[in-house]
């Protein structure tokens, strides 16, 4: 897309390089000019529809990225409720086996 800009730009360079303003009536200087307006609105209008998918795409990659960090922070999270339920677990088998013991020797 900016290559084919530049070399319409280009373009429109070696056309008027070579061409004598002066010398046009006015009819083809109008004609000109509308012709010259139409291609900058339409550059216009395909410009704002870039500028409004990049930020789109700028937006879906900062939610993408929070997500991605919401996803490490809860599986850190998961990973210590893991291990604290293992350690209450053993806590548990301690006392199951104190229980026992005082028991027996009731």
């Amino acid at each position: 897309m900016l290559r084919s800009l530049v070399g319409s730009e280009m373009c429109i360079r070696d056309r008027l390089s070579g061409v004598d303003l002066d010398g046009l009536d006015r009819d083809e200087l109008e004609h000109r000019f509308s012709v010259l307006l139409r291609n900058y609105q339409t550059e216009r209008k395909e410009n704002e529809k870039l500028a409004k998918w990049l930020k789109q795409l700028r937006d879906e990659m900062r939610s993408s990225h929070k997500a991605t960090q919401e996803h490490k922070r809860l599986q850190e999270a998961h990973l210590a409720q893991a291990e604290a339920l293992k350690k209450l677990g053993v806590e548990n088998k301690h006392l199951l086996r104190c229980k026992a013991t005082m028991k027996d020797q009731e």
